[in-house]
């Protein structure tokens, strides 16, 4: 048999099995160690393997981990991007539970001005935030066995610590993501404390950036229906996204896209937002631009806002940064400006749908078109929540497609 061969019955092997020894694989083509070790080196500098003690496993299912150094660096923008989002989700006076790792570091960095109690059992976070005079941050350090390669607290003692304590948010990480496997990580101990920490919030959210989707690792941590959302940046692919939407999990991938499953808004409610005088249920535009500018104008007419063009062009600044085209026949433009008299939303309903860049390829017919001041902070974020959170429903959707009325749009939504 020649190299090739061998090569190519070992990859197939690690995908059925997930992990092989020398020993099988020299019983199996009748070679020496030597021979199987060299085909092994070879297909692990391509990347198609990743040599072990004995044997080797498959890429997709690693028990290496990284050291924390390492990692620091891998995709720091998007643990950023996430930041932004995730530091978002967290009001004042909340009690956040981070997570030990190089995104959840950089959360707490993103929440150094909240004023909230942080507890965590990240040396590296415990570091920052307390060499931070002027944080508004309470700290507390859940203490436990200290662990080198990710600088954090595991163990029975940081468990039962967690386990006193109910925080409003939690945020996880994780070395890997799938659809399949969930949150994974290479090391059991680690897992473990993740899973405490799951059970011990109201909220939780996994925050992992796109680089880690689709690797799985040995230790499982949570299933993806066990959180209250995916935090992610916008690199993560269309097909795990709309696997993970189809499912009914939300997942957050821009700062001001936000479905927040479970998540309760008293500030507004979009039913007193949503005014027939700016509702058309025969929207004429057919492209993105056209339908917001359309949009817009009913808000204009109506006072919600002035200067329709710079209106038109902040919300398609947004668009150019990524599309608010959530799929399920679905947009939910939006912007924040200075010429905002007073928080808005416009709606318009296309027959034939409005070419719009969506998750799942579908051109919207229902557009929900978000205003709010500058000084309204987050308020838009919590709009759009409540507004995804309706329509990922398909009896509303349905009910919003068949309504007569403007009227009849808004009880749909009720």
């Amino acid at each position: 048999m020649f190299a090739e061969q061998r090569k190519s019955i070992i990859l197939d092997m690690l995908k059925l099995k997930g992990s092989v020894s020398l020993t099988e694989l020299t019983d199996l083509f009748e070679v020496s160690e030597a021979t199987i070790r060299r085909d092994l080196t070879e297909l692990e500098k391509r990347n198609q393997l990743q040599r072990t003690h004995g044997g080797a496993v498959s890429t997709n299912l690693s028990i290496f981990e990284a050291g924390y150094l390492e990692k620091e660096q891998e995709y720091l923008e998007e643990k950023r991007q996430i930041a932004e989002i995730a530091a978002s989700l967290v009001n004042d006076g909340d009690t956040v539970l981070l997570d030990s790792g190089t995104t959840t570091f950089e959360i707490a960095r993103a929440l150094r001005n909240k004023k909230i109690t942080l507890i965590t059992n990240s040396a590296t976070i415990v570091t920052d935030v307390a060499g931070t005079p002027d944080s508004n941050v309470e700290l507390i350090c859940t203490g436990g066995v200290y662990r080198a390669n990710t600088r954090s607290f595991i163990g029975p003692d940081a468990e039962n610590f967690i386990r006193n304590m109910v925080p409003d948010k939690v945020f996880i990480a994780a070395n890997g993501f799938s659809t399949r496997y969930g949150a994974t990580t290479p090391n059991l101990t680690e897992a473990s404390i993740k899973r405490v920490m799951i059970e011990a919030g109201k909220e939780v959210y996994l925050a992992v950036d796109s680089g880690k989707t689709g690797k799985d690792y040995f230790s499982v941590i949570a299933k993806p229906e066990a959180f209250h959302g995916i935090v992610t940046d916008s690199g993560m692919d269309a097909l795990t996204i709309n696997a993970l939407r189809s499912a009914g999990i939300s997942v957050i991938n821009d700062a001001s896209y936000h479905i927040t499953k479970n998540q309760e808004d008293t500030d507004m409610d979009i039913t007193e937002l949503l005014k027939p005088e700016n509702m058309t249920l025969a929207l004429q535009s057919t492209t993105r631009e056209d339908a917001i500018a359309e949009l817009m104008h009913l808000l204009n007419a109506s006072g919600a806002v002035s200067k329709e063009e710079e209106m038109v062009r902040a919300a398609m600044k947004r668009e150019e940064e990524f599309s608010t085209g959530i799929g399920m026949q679905v947009a939910i433009p939006h912007a924040k400006s200075q010429y905002v008299n007073e928080a808005a939303i416009a709606f318009g309903r296309s027959a034939g749908g409005v070419d719009w860049p969506t998750e799942d390829g579908e051109n919207p017919k229902m557009i929900f078109l978000i205003v709010v001041p500058m000084e309204a902070r987050n308020q838009h974020l919590k709009l759009l929540a409540q507004i995804s959170r309706k329509l990922v429903h398909e009896e509303v959707r349905n009910k919003v497609l068949e309504a007569k009325s403007a009227e009849e749009v808004i009880d749909a939504l009720r």
